[in-house]
């Protein structure tokens, strides 16, 4: 059985801070994974970061994850909801 799957507000709705922090993230992630992660989508929502997307072996999923940490704060949580496929 598959949980409940994340719906993210639609982008427009973020401020501009918020969504340039998310870019970041983003090409932070693309830049360590060599673009292994497809459809890859960062949503900031409070002081949850939550990865989307996918890719084809786990060790990509960690690595994306640890890209991730290294752009935020340490009080940030964070969620990687990419699936390996």
């Amino acid at each position: 059985m598959i949980g409940p799957v994340y719906q993210p507000e639609p982008r427009a709705l973020e401020s501009d801070s918020t969504l340039a922090f998310a870019e970041s993230i983003e090409r932070q992630i693309q830049e360590k994974v060599c673009g292994r992660i497809y459809n890859l989508q960062v949503d900031c929502l409070g002081d949850t970061v939550v990865l989307q997307g996918w890719c084809r072996t786990y060790h990509v999923k960690q690595l994306a994850h640890e890209a991730a940490l290294d752009a935020v704060e340490a009080s940030t949580r964070l969620e990687n909801l990419i699936s390996v496929c």
